[in-house]
């Protein structure tokens, strides 16, 4: 129970830690598991899937940090 119930993990209910033990002890490995049928349900139920272009896309544009420039240069002698 130490490896479901962890720190981390504190917050959730105990039926949550409940199913999550059950499938630790009785549930297949998960080499065994096949995810497939499960996506496509998802899919099919409207979500979005996660290559989906529609999706909003994050500005990834670097700011220049003058403070920590002045640092590397430092560094770099």
């Amino acid at each position: 129970m130490n490896l479901i119930c962890t720190s981390t993990r504190a917050s959730l209910h105990t039926s949550t830690i409940s199913s999550l033990l059950f499938l630790n002890l009785v549930g297949p490995p998960l080499a065994k598991f096949n995810p497939v049928p499960y996506v496509r349900s998802w899919v099919a139920k409207g979500h979005r899937t996660a290559t989906d272009l529609r999706s909003k896309t994050r500005n990834r544009e670097e700011e220049e940090n003058l403070d920590m420039a002045v640092m590397w240069g430092v560094l770099d002698h």
